[in-house]
């Protein structure tokens, strides 16, 4: 019998110890569980040290990603940071869709779930180059087409 305590309390300590609970005892006699308990209240100990070790090492949570098109650069970085991700801006791109200095399109796609943490980028509107229109009033329509061309 006191091998079969042993063996309990020590699946105990090792549940403990692995920020499991462990399981009820079914069917115990007192005399295991006088036993048990000496071994189970220094497992407690045990487990109690560890288990303060490990939540400071606790995984990372899942959040969501947040819309970030239309924002702009320091409002999508707080936006990030808010939620527990890191904001990277990357290349700018000429758009005609949202205000210069604005987000946007961004590498991770709103509302889509991630580990707290993760890096999204994300992309800021110039606006569109401007180039001047050639005249092409009495122009053939090669002519025309290669002016507007190279304009």
């Amino acid at each position: 019998m006191k091998k079969v305590t042993l063996v309990a309390a020590a699946l105990a300590l090792a549940l403990a110890i692995a920020g499991c609970a462990a399981p009820a005892a079914s069917s115990s006699s007192a005399s295991s569980s006088s036993a048990s308990s000496s071994v189970s209240s220094s497992a407690s100990a045990s487990s109690s040290s560890s288990a303060s070790a490990s939540s400071s090492s606790s995984a990372a949570k899942d959040v969501q990603v947040p819309d970030l098109k239309g924002r702009t650069k320091e409002d999508a970085l707080k936006a990030l940071s808010d939620v527990g991700l890191k904001g990277v801006e990357s290349n700018s791109e000429e758009s005609t869709e949202v205000q210069p200095g604005q987000v946007l399109k961004q590498s991770i796609a709103a509302g889509t779930t991630v580990k707290e943490g993760e890096s999204v980028a994300f992309t800021l509107a110039v606006a569109p180059s401007q180039v001047d229109v050639p005249d092409v009033v009495g122009k053939t329509h090669d002519e025309a087409k290669k002016a507007i061309e190279d304009a």
